[in-house]
């Protein structure tokens, strides 16, 4: 608590210092006391929503992996600015996760962010998680984890090399480590916090099983915990099709369903490239509508019963 209330007061100033290194960006540097972080950021004079994006394997080439979306394309198409955070430094999470709160209060006061929303990917899924506990409930809309290490970056690990057959050597690694809880989980660090979630992630992804529990734990220790979670059929742990194709379009339906998030929905659905989200299979049972639905069902029954026992039992 006393972090977050630091965090609350402390005073985070955003400048302009240069055209980013790809056409369409500018690199933008935060400063709060000693701290420093730098993002890249893709945005216009409009007051819209501001997505910050942690991001911890490289940006704009030089070897390392891309965004796993096509950023420009994906902001063409959606109404929101976009800071990206190459959380490949500082080391630890723990710091990782600072620099990604320190840009989010730094950039949040600028005159084109109406709001602040989080995200990441792979990696930095999990840090954009941890950065919860250095913000202030009013900082952050709505978190979206994409292809994340699910419950926990180890169990991930595990799960992972149970398909690759592996699984032993990955345990000889976690038996090894000399304190396996020096870092937060994404369930530690959302357990806490109240802000809606949005989990993403494919079925051709090895881990897959550690999404499944962090979504499963999360709706069972909050009854009230507002969350969506869809699996997309037939996509890998690059958010990409079989056929090579991104999923740009996740992005701007997280942003969409941040605008009024609510209820807890489960779906299923396959990807298409370039359309909108198809039908989904949703599960009614994570559903607060579905529900209601079914509850009224329930009551509508159990009273059409009860009142013919009542007018049986008046003839007799």
């Amino acid at each position: 608590m006393l972090v977050i209330l630091l965090a609350g007061v402390a005073h985070a100033d955003a400048v302009l210092v240069a055209p980013g290194p790809v056409a369409g960006w500018e690199q933008w540097r935060v400063t709060e006391g000693a701290e420093q972080v730098t993002a890249y950021v893709q945005h216009d004079e409009r007051t819209l929503p501001l997505v910050v994006f942690a991001h911890c394997m490289g940006l704009f080439g030089e070897g390392h992996a891309s965004l796993p979306f096509d950023a420009g394309a994906t902001r063409k198409r959606a109404d929101f600015q976009l800071a990206v955070v190459d959380c490949t430094e500082p080391r630890g999470k723990d710091a990782r996760a600072r620099a990604i709160a320190l840009a989010t209060r730094g950039l949040r006061t600028q005159p084109w962010v109406a709001r602040v929303v989080l995200a990441g990917d792979d990696e930095g899924a999990d840090v954009a998680a941890a950065a919860l506990r250095y913000l202030a409930p009013a900082d952050v809309g709505a978190l979206g984890l994409f292809a994340g290490g699910g419950i926990s970056h180890l169990f991930g690990t595990i799960s992972e090399g149970r398909r690759a057959g592996d699984a032993q050597q990955r345990f000889a690694a976690l038996l090894a480590m000399p304190d396996p809880a020096a870092e937060s989980t994404p369930l530690d660090d959302l357990v806490p916090s109240s802000v809606p979630v949005f989990v993403t992630q494919g079925t051709r992804d090895p881990r897959i099983d550690s999404a499944d529990a962090l979504v499963v734990e999360l709706l069972r220790r909050n009854a009230h915990r507002v969350i969506r979670y869809v699996v997309l059929d037939g996509v890998d742990r690059d958010l990409r099709a079989a056929d090579g194709t991104h999923g740009e379009e996740l992005l701007a339906e997280f942003v969409k369903w941040s605008t009024t998030p609510a209820g807890r929905t489960v779906e299923t659905r396959v990807f298409v490239p370039g359309a909108a989200p198809a039908r989904a299979r949703t599960s009614p049972a994570t559903s607060s509508v579905g529900m209601k639905l079914w509850l009224l069902v329930v009551l509508v029954v159990v009273g059409g019963v009860g009142a013919m026992i009542w007018r049986h039992r008046r003839r007799r």
